[in-house]
């Protein structure tokens, strides 16, 4: 890694991809919008395989929730971080 005026400068994909720098935004995933979309399954096992490897890998997740958002189970509700 290189720096330049006090600031690291990453440069593999190694750099970049450290779980403590990272996160995953999901927003509007709304049922109904989905449903409008030709492709709308598609998106969504897109996403859900993001989330899974997000999760694997200790990266956080973040559900704005000015987004409606269908609460994943064991969350009692409120994702703002996983």
């Amino acid at each position: 890694m290189q720096h330049a005026f006090g600031r690291e400068i990453r440069q593999t994909l190694d750099d970049v991809c450290d779980p403590a720098l990272l996160a995953v935004i999901v927003y509007d995933m709304q049922v109904g919008i989905v449903q409008q979309i030709g492709n709308g399954q598609s998106i969504t096992d897109r996403v859900l395989h993001v989330l899974d490897a997000a999760r694997k890998a200790g990266i956080r997740i973040f559900f704005p929730r000015s987004a409606p958002h269908v609460p994943a189970e064991g969350t009692g509700g409120y994702l703002s971080s996983a």
